[in-house]
């Protein structure tokens, strides 16, 4: 430990920050751009990740009317984070002055550049293009890409991943309504197999549709990659008991950790229901 840090001080690991991770993936050890990255780190709340926070928030201008892109957000982490590993892409975001409400309160909202993004990929690839072609020509990077997949992006209810959440539409197929699809897993996943000819995927309902009963909670079961395999896998064999099996083993998994989760905070401090509750989410690391 070095002697400058107090060993009553709390730290973290910085390889925790995934733009840290990121850096080290796409320039190397660079120690001036990690320094810079660790700044940020220190300055900067921690990006909200999946959940609505209160925060000042970055917009960016659509080229083509020249407004700013409506449900497009990014936290003040990301976005310096990223224009330090993407210099010419300095000052392309702009700090809102529509982040408060009317009673001068923060605007809850997700930020659109977390790197848990399941499209955060194509933002990255897009930018990577855009900041290589602006140092080749000493301009100003083409935004017009990363604006129109925003735009895009926009018009599509965000994957709420594995979060309960009540009264929400999704897409099912009719002999298995637990297998409930968010409308981005639909659109990236389910769609264009349809459309190739796969059976099982043109089954899934096209328009999404709420629960009869409004206290139902679901979460979206196509957001993980092993899924994602397992539905294609399905798809391509026109297996649908492989999929309904490996549906309905998780689904039923997820039901024991969320009742497991109600017994934990009831009974807090008892032992068998935290081994009970390790184990299960263990065995989702498996299974998700």
């Amino acid at each position: 430990m070095p002697k400058s840090m107090s060993s009553s001080r709390k730290t973290q690991c910085d390889l925790n920050n995934p733009w840290i991770r990121l850096s080290c993936l796409l320039r190397g050890p660079d120690v001036n751009i990690l320094g810079a990255l660790s700044e940020v780190t220190s300055k900067e709340k921690e990006c909200p990740e999946d959940y609505d926070e209160p925060r000042d928030w970055y917009r960016l201008k659509d080229p083509e009317n020249n407004k700013h892109i409506s449900n497009f957000n990014a936290c003040p982490q990301c976005v310096h984070s990223l224009e330090v590993l993407f210099p010419s892409w300095r000052d392309v975001f702009y700090r809102s002055h529509s982040s408060h409400t009317h009673n001068h309160e923060l605007k809850e909202r997700q930020c659109s550049l977390r790197v848990s993004r399941l499209r955060f990929g194509d933002y990255l690839d897009m930018i990577v293009a855009s900041a290589q072609e602006a140092e080749k020509s000493r301009r100003k990077p083409n935004t017009e890409p990363v604006a129109k997949l925003a735009k895009q992006l926009a018009a599509i209810t965000e994957c709420p991943k594995d979060r309960m959440l009540p009264q929400k539409s999704w897409h099912v197929h009719a002999h298995m309504p637990e297998f409930t699809i968010c409308q981005e897993c639909y659109e990236e996943v389910i769609y264009p197999l349809a459309k190739g000819g796969s059976t099982i995927a043109a089954n899934f309902d096209k328009q999404p549709r709420k629960f009869p009963n409004p206290t139902v909670e679901a979460c979206c079961q196509l957001y993980s990659q092993r899924m994602r395999k397992v539905f294609e896998e399905a798809c391509d064999d026109d297996d649908w008991e492989h999929l309904r099996h490996t549906a309905m083993k998780r689904h039923m998994l997820q039901q024991d950790i969320l009742g497991t989760l109600v017994e934990s905070s009831q009974y807090p401090v008892d032992d068998e229901i935290k081994e009970r509750l390790g184990k299960l989410l263990e065995e989702w690391k498996k299974k998700e």
